[in-house]
């Protein structure tokens, strides 16, 4: 007996064998794999949705980045669109894709960047400008013998008698992207219809509440 307590009540006379026991049960469960923990194995479906939450996490990532640059430069003076650099192949690719053939334009863009970096004397004038724009429009080979002030007089009576350009098929190649270009005026046209504006420029706003049609006395009584 110790501080009160009989020591061989916390005492197992068996307990070596039932400890060597449950070591061997514990060596032929690790053996047959028992703890294996069924989290390591993955699927390919969990890998399949672990790989699209990864890209979702991508592409919040770049447009919240988009957002920050956004923000950042809103201080900032841009670049115009018509100031900006543009490279040959993208102008082609936009032409094709409205329905235009871009053999000639970028014939013509070729045809001025080797006379630019051939060049090395003054720069070209208003004028010059002018007539190198008359003889690209004709073509012929006359007016390459024909003098300045002919050049001059040609392109200038030529301004004169062309016609204005419809803008409504400005752009417009076939039927079907006129069909979708009227679509998409008419939807524009709903909400200046709903609301009442004269025009895009209409920026007028009523009185939400008039006071000569929510004040004063009625009939059944006071309207307050």
């Amino acid at each position: 007996v110790r501080n009160g307590k009989n020591i061989y009540d916390f005492v197992d006379p068996d307990i070596e064998s039932k400890l060597a026991a449950l070591e061997e049960e514990e060596e032929k469960l690790e053996a047959e794999g028992y703890y294996d923990s069924d989290e390591s194995v993955e699927d390919a479906e969990e890998a399949n949705i672990r790989m699209k939450a990864d890209l979702i996490r991508e592409k919040q990532q770049l447009i919240r980045n988009a957002s920050k640059m956004r923000k950042s430069l809103k201080n900032r003076a841009l670049i115009p669109r018509s100031a900006k650099a543009r490279k040959l192949s993208e102008m082609q690719s936009h032409l094709e894709s409205i329905g235009f053939d871009a053999a000639s334009a970028s014939t013509r863009v070729q045809g001025q960047t080797q006379s630019q970096t051939q060049s090395r004397g003054r720069g070209l004038t208003r004028s010059d400008m002018e007539i190198a724009d008359a003889m690209d429009i004709d073509g012929s080979g006359d007016d390459r013998n024909a003098t300045r002030q002919e050049l001059l007089q040609r392109a200038k009576s030529r301004a004169r008698s062309q016609a204005p350009a419809n803008r409504l098929v400005d752009g417009i190649t076939d039927m079907k992207s006129r069909s979708k270009a009227d679509k998409m005026a008419k939807l524009a046209q709903i909400k200046m219809n709903r609301m009442a504006r004269q025009g895009e420029a209409d920026r007028h706003t009523t009185a939400s509440l008039p006071k000569h049609l929510f004040s004063g006395k009625r009939g059944m009584g006071k309207t307050q």
